[in-house]
């Protein structure tokens, strides 16, 4: 999804889009900041998995902290890559030790490999049908359009504008959805190593 879906998504989920788009409190860098801690709190959660090109690993690979500009939560598996013992795949199970902390990961022997990473997702990696990361996002945005309209109300009007319930209903619809990420999904792949 893009920065400009998200935001009409957070107008109309949030009932802001009487207020309009131009009017509205969450400007983009704002929401780009949002986003960013949204990514975090998600991504530590629900990483991305990928496998990556073959990449020429000696018996170690110091500071392999990050892969294609994504920041790596775990490797999951490594496969050395050799197209004459391995057949058609080129695709040989080995044993391998990474740390997370410091980013090094060793092998046995040096070579080109495969590696199974998860990632932390961008944006981009995320769509419409990750209704935890939307949660997320619309709590966030919901405490930050409270918090900014805490000081006045709007009176006489069809609707409801009291910045400390939306701010109250941000902060428990992020709550909840954090416990939801909590019960289904305890970062298992931390444990892989």
């Amino acid at each position: 999804m893009t920065l400009v879906e998200l935001k009409e998504y957070l107008l109309v989920s949030t009932n802001q889009y009487y207020i309009g788009e131009k009017d509205i409190e969450v400007t983009d860098p704002i929401l780009e900041q949002m986003v960013k801690r949204a990514i975090s709190v998600y991504g530590s959660y629900r990483p991305l998995w990928i496998e990556t090109e073959p990449i020429y690993i000696p018996t170690y690979l110091s500071n392999f902290k990050e892969y294609n500009g994504k920041r790596i939560v775990n490797v999951s598996n490594m496969y050395y890559f050799h197209p004459i013992l391995a057949g058609e795949k080129g695709k040989i199970q080995v044993e391998w030790d990474y740390n997370r902390d410091t980013g090094i990961i060793r092998t046995g022997v040096g070579g080109t490999y495969y590696i199974e990473l998860f990632v932390m997702p961008d944006l981009e990696d995320i769509g419409f049908e990750q209704f935890e990361f939307l949660d997320i996002m619309t709590g966030l945005y919901l405490q930050y359009v409270g918090s900014t309209r805490k000081g006045f109300t709007l009176g006489d009007l069809p609707f409801e504008n009291d910045g400390a319930d939306l701010y109250e209903q941000g902060k428990e619809l992020y709550q909840n959805t954090l416990e939801i990420l909590s019960e289904s999904n305890s970062n298992w792949y931390l444990a892989i190593t």
